[in-house]
């Protein structure tokens, strides 16, 4: 058995998100070998090897060593960077970092595990979470219901932690505005930037610029929301003001993603209807 080294360190790792869910048995499960999101820029994709694709973005832990991780309000996950062969996450308890590497296409060991030194109730579920990343040998990706999961086994086959993709991890980049409340825009010069693993949202409006934060739950699939979004105050025209003030009014309802494509998704309201529809840049589909 391969050995994990623990360092404790009193440095707090800061990484926020959150989400639920189990499978469904009577659903079809479709078994992933590509990448779920393509890289984000031709260097990293010439760079990164796809086995550590794979497993790239924000995993939340909904089982581990045989036992359920509890829903709180901060879930568990791990985060995977496979640019720095790094991973960053919660554990329910403790922030952690370490270690990855992948061989062989599914072949996967963690190393270098670093947490920090908090105690609380949710101790024994870090301790699972701690040992499952001691004795992972392999991990299987799949999709059922249109979420993605991903498994991780000890070197006799046995699943040892079971993960949810996070899914908002699909709007990192940058993307246009193709319809606002179902409207057509024509303006091409509008951009919105969105930054997940910061949890930032940018933009240009065609006349002015906007910042803004952005809001996840764990415990809700396909959830988010923009808020605290400031705009600079140039002085525009009419149609490009009202353009703006219709798109910083769409952006305040969303709540849900729908994703098309790698490169379509619509963004829906509380009540799961369209107030806006983004197709990727051409800056990023042509790298």
């Amino acid at each position: 058995m391969k050995r994990l080294s623990y360092i404790i360190t009193l440095t707090s790792l800061s990484l926020l998100f959150s989400c639920k869910t189990g499978l469904k048995d009577n659903t079809k499960i479709e078994y992933i070998t590509e990448p779920i999101t393509e890289a984000q820029s031709r260097a990293e994709r010439i760079s990164v090897p796809n086995q550590k694709q794979r497993v790239r973005g924000e995993w939340i832990i909904l089982n581990s060593s045989g036992k359920a991780i509890d829903a709180m309000d901060e879930r568990a996950y791990i985060n995977f960077s496979p640019r720095e062969g790094k991973i960053y996450g919660f554990t329910g308890c403790n922030y952690i970092n370490g270690d990855f590497n992948i061989e062989n296409n599914d072949n996967i060991e963690f190393s270098n595990i670093i947490t920090t030194t908090r105690h609380c109730d949710a101790i024994s579920d870090e301790n699972n979470i701690l040992n499952a990343l001691g004795t992972a040998s392999k991990f299987i990706i799949y999709k059922k219901s249109d979420l993605y999961f991903m498994d991780l086994e000890d070197a006799a086959g046995k699943r040892i932690m079971h993960t949810k993709r996070h899914n908002a991890d699909v709007l990192t980049g940058v993307w246009k505005i193709n319809t606002i409340h179902g409207k057509n825009v024509s303006n091409q010069e509008i951009d919105l930037v969105i930054d997940i693993p910061e949890l930032k949202l940018y933009g240009n409006l065609g006349c002015n610029r906007l910042n803004g934060t952005i809001g996840l739950d764990r415990n809700k699939d396909w959830f988010i929301q923009f808020y605290s979004i400031t705009s600079t105050n140039n002085n525009c025209n009419d149609t490009a003001l009202n353009l703006e003030r219709d798109l910083l009014i769409a952006l305040e309802e969303v709540e849900y993603i729908d994703r098309k494509d790698h490169n379509n998704v619509r963004l829906l309201d509380k009540d799961k209807k369209e107030v806006l529809s983004l197709k990727r840049s051409e800056l990023e589909t042509k790298e």
